[in-house]
């Protein structure tokens, strides 16, 4: 369970009114505050006045950002949530209050979780609002406590996975869905979809319609997937889950995406490093490893043999490398699904894998005399950032032509008791056309039913 830090943030009026518009909206804000130092295990709680100075109207959790200027950090404020309004002067003017007048003294002020610790159980025993908001949290994370270390690992893959999927969508994870099964009335974690709510969702009918529009997916079990639509705007993204075996079985998870703008597939296969001293480390030869290659390259042996791979494709059709599978090596931290983050990791190509296990030098020579790959000796790689670019503009992944070879890597991963995340963004005019007809049909429909 963590520990509760407390920030108060009371900005002039100017700049809380600019706030509170880009929160409405949805966008990610955030604020240049003091330089803040949280310990292992804290997380932040943000007061906001954002409607009028002194009278605290929002409360999120915030994370520390980059720093902003000198002695200055960037805060991030997750998803502000307006609450019944506290107005500052009046509380402290009530009994028992005024010994907490330092943590409303000035417009940026921070309290560890050792010196907030009254402060918090006051609030909580004061406003509902305040309680509701951090019970929540707890609860959550008091369902990932209940979790063992491997079930804790699947779940953050699974949850990386989804991140980098809405990411290579260009859609905003914080505004795509909420995290809470709490909020869905969940007693226990099965999966990183069992808290996984939406914040939009289509009509049936739309959501389901282009199922057999995703190649290859229509010759595979629909029963076998949970569907999941995401998306913020005119940006949707489909998302299919299979998680065939219980979560302690599951042995990892891959993430396919298909980019129907360029017709092209990625699928990133994850891998844990241990911490060794100051860096993460993965051992190898790995057995696990080695056979899922294996998988990999009967799926490129059947993209090779199937008379497209050299057919002279069209100058769309380039990519830098020929191969679409990719490693993701990341290390063993904690799972915070709640703050929208990424999995730090090495993202590199299979076939660089393949001349890493090759290599003879003294390169990767672990102490022990084993071989391991770390965030140090790695030659190089693509960070989250880079590698989401790159398969955004088609220099990564299949070509057009190897669209049916899905079903042959799906059928591959499921019979490998592996958890799946399948995700596709289709084209948004075409949702907006089946959208405008869905709506059409249904004004028939009425139209039809006054006439009775």
């Amino acid at each position: 369970m963590f520990q509760i830090a407390v920030h108060y943030l009371n900005p002039p009026q100017t700049r809380a009114n600019t706030l509170h518009k880009a929160a409405k909206k949805g966008e990610e804000i955030s604020e240049a505050v003091n330089d803040i130092t949280l310990e292992p295990g804290e997380r932040l709680l943000d007061f906001m006045c954002l409607k009028k100075r002194e009278v605290i109207s929002h409360i999120c959790w915030s994370r520390r950002g980059q720093r902003a200027a000198t002695q200055l950090r960037r805060l991030n404020l997750d998803a502000p949530e307006e609450i019944s309004p506290i107005d500052v002067v009046d509380l402290l003017q009530k009994r028992g209050w005024a010994k907490f007048r330092p943590f409303f003294e000035g417009r940026d002020v921070f309290h560890s979780s050792e010196d907030s610790a009254d402060f918090v159980a006051k609030m909580r025993a004061t406003f509902p609002d305040v309680e509701r908001f951090i019970k929540e949290a707890e609860t959550d994370y008091g369902l990932i406590d209940e979790l063992d270390q491997h079930s804790v690992e699947v779940v953050r893959q699974e949850h990386d996975a989804v991140e980098m999927a809405l990411r290579i969508a260009n859609i905003i994870p914080r505004n795509a869905y909420q995290w809470s099964p709490s909020k869905r009335g969940v007693s226990k974690i099965n999966s990183f979809f069992t808290g996984l709510k939406p914040a939009s969702l289509l009509e049936d009918d739309v959501v389901r319609w282009d199922l057999n529009k995703i190649p290859g997916f229509n010759t595979i079990d629909d029963a076998v997937f949970g569907h999941y639509v995401l998306g913020n705007g005119s940006n949707i993204l489909h998302t299919f889950h299979a998680n065939k075996n219980a979560l302690e079985k599951t042995l990892g998870v891959d993430l396919i995406y298909f980019n129907e703008q360029h017709e092209n597939f990625a699928l990133v296969q994850y891998k844990m490093a241990e911490q060794q001293g100051d860096t993460h480390v993965f051992r190898f030869p790995n057995q696990q490893l080695t056979l899922e290659i294996q998988r990999m390259d009967q799926v490129m042996a059947v993209l090779q043999g199937s008379g497209v791979a050299n057919a002279g494709t069209p100058a769309h059709d380039f990519r830098l490398a020929d191969s679409p599978f990719f490693l993701k090596f990341c290390p063993r931290d904690g799972f915070e699904p709640d703050e929208n983050e990424q999995i730090r990791g090495m993202i590199i190509p299979l076939s660089m894998w393949k001349l890493i296990e090759d290599d003879k030098s003294n390169m990767f020579l672990g102490p022990a005399g084993g071989s391991i790959l770390s965030f140090d000796n790695c030659p190089r790689y693509l960070d989250n950032t880079q590698f989401i670019s790159m398969f955004q503009d088609g220099w990564l992944g299949t070509i057009s032509n190897h669209r049916g070879f899905l079903e042959k890597v799906i059928t591959e991963i499921i019979n490998s008791g592996r958890s799946l995340i399948l995700a596709a963004k289709l084209r948004p005019e075409k949702v907006e056309q089946v959208v405008t007809a869905n709506v059409s049909a249904k004004k028939r429909r009425g139209s039809r039913r006054k006439k009775k």
